[in-house]
């Protein structure tokens, strides 16, 4: 199969939703523990940058593969389904961790961000999340976020979001 590549003027940060939908529905099984709170119709709901990857903002729900919004890359605690944002995990972290978001999943060049809460609590929803490049381009190192899922075989419509909240990315390149 080819390698497609899609250019857009739009930022680095990823923001928001990522899903990835079967067109075949009867190849998903339903693996998530809580099916109120899971979209058959989903193989993955990923909340890029969630602080709190073991819930869900108002309407959300999980995909079928996953139990949490987002992990680093590995086996999903309840679906046993390998999937999340690849990339190195050091200990200590070489950027290291905000105390503001202990749940969140940090990886050694990427950080979760969070640019809205409230004071009753209410959870940040999916466009108010993103995944960051955290000291990428200062330490040398080509901007770039990087996740996988495993699926099934079959086809699938991926939708992403993105976002620029400090008004210094580049274009964004997709590809698979």
């Amino acid at each position: 199969m080819k390698k497609k590549k899609w250019m857009s003027t739009t930022a680095l940060c990823l923001t928001g939703v990522m899903t990835l939908q079967s067109v075949n529905w009867q190849m998903l099984d339903l693996y998530a523990a809580d099916a109120d709170n899971t979209d058959k119709a989903l193989a993955y709901f990923v909340d890029c940058g969630d602080f709190d990857p073991s819930t869900l903002a108002t309407g959300d729900k999980f995909g079928v593969y996953n139990s949490v919004t987002e992990q680093v890359y590995g086996k999903d605690p309840e679906t046993g389904k390998t999937w999340g944002i690849v990339d190195t995990v050091s200990s200590p972290l070489k950027n290291g961790t905000a105390a503001a978001a202990p749940k969140a999943a940090y990886t050694d060049d990427t950080w979760p961000y969070e640019f809205f809460s409230t004071a009753d609590g209410e959870k940040a929803g999916k466009t108010d999340t993103n995944r960051y490049t955290k000291n990428q381009s200062e330490n040398g190192i080509d901007r770039h976020l990087d996740y996988s899922f495993e699926v099934p075989n079959g086809t699938y419509t991926v939708e992403v979001g993105f976002a620029d909240p400090w008004g210094g990315s580049a274009a964004v390149l997709l590809s698979r």
